[in-house]
């Protein structure tokens, strides 16, 4: 896009000037919903860490909005509201905190069941659209959940089966696609219904796929193994020291037991912003760069 990394929205005081500039209101890691809805054991497994969920962030947004039309005008912050591209990509902490409790765990939540949770899921992320647009933002870009069947935990949950470890685990993935295609729906279906809005769907689970599938192509050279982490697979204890990471993390597609590296990121970022190839488009209905023009 050709601008800094906005800084994290915790970083320090904030001023109008530099709330004009771009803010990073994510965490890692990051819900759709509050751990005391009890759906997985997100909440017992993130104490350590700052965990900001999509109705808090949403929140700090409507906040910032505030400073600056506080400071710099009600014209300014809604000017600065309508122009700006607000990225969400939640559900992944979700669905790798449901995950946690047992590889199949999302299809057997007593609950909700495993389409009810999607259900769940994707009407939080409607909400937090429609709570943005009334907050003036009219230019918004939603990513799905990537293939988590294919993570080293996920790999290492289901190690005693050594024929299952060396392939995705295609239940849990296909628990992350019911999602992805009812989060996609619901986009279809809301933005015709909000004036003067654009929002566009980045399909990452589509793009990672296709990196995993191809991933000589791409330069790696391991689809299987954690850069960071310890036990099979890298999938028994995640990242927590330097020492842990691999030499060369480019050459991984996974960073830790469920995310991946940055060089995976980077290269879904360039099929989200502006794709070389008609066959690398992730978003839809445009890319972010058409987004944004």
């Amino acid at each position: 896009m050709g601008i800094p990394r906005p800084p994290p929205f915790y970083s320090g005081n904030w001023t109008p000037s530099a709330l004009s500039a771009g803010v990073n209101f994510g965490s890692m890691p990051a819900t759709i919903l509050s751990p005391s809805t009890n759906l997985s054991s997100v909440g017992s497994t993130v104490g350590k860490f700052l965990l900001q969920t999509l109705s808090e962030q949403v929140r700090q947004v409507y906040e910032s909005l505030q400073l600056i039309s506080l400071g710099a005008g009600p014209s300014v912050a809604s000017r600065i509201a309508s122009s700006s591209l607000f990225f969400l990509s939640f559900g992944h902490d979700d669905y790798a905190g449901i995950f946690a409790g047992g590889v199949f765990a999302a299809a057997g939540q007593p609950k909700y069941g495993r389409h009810g949770i999607a259900r769940l899921l994707v009407s939080e992320m409607v909400r937090a659209i429609k709570d943005l647009y009334n907050a003036g933002v009219r230019r918004i870009a939603v990513a799905g959940v990537g293939p988590l069947g294919c993570s080293p935990r996920l790999r290492w949950e289901v190690a005693s089966h050594a024929s299952q470890a060396q392939h995705c685990l295609e239940e849990a993935n296909d628990v992350v696609a019911d999602y992805n295609s009812r989060l996609a729906d619901a986009i279809r279906e809301v933005g015709p219904a909000l004036s003067g809005v654009r929002i566009v769907f980045c399909d990452v689970y589509k793009g990672t796929m296709k990196i995993i599938s191809n991933h000589k192509i791409y330069g790696f050279n391991n689809t299987r193994d954690a850069c960071c982490g310890a036990g099979l697979f890298g999938g028994l204890i995640g990242c927590w020291a330097k020492s842990m990471a691999c030499n060369d993390p480019s050459a991984h597609i996974w960073w830790d037991m469920y995310r991946t590296t940055e060089a995976v990121v980077a290269r879904l970022a360039d099929w989200s912003w502006s794709p070389a190839d008609e066959g690398d488009h992730i978003c839809t209905p445009v890319s972010l760069k058409q987004l944004l023009s």
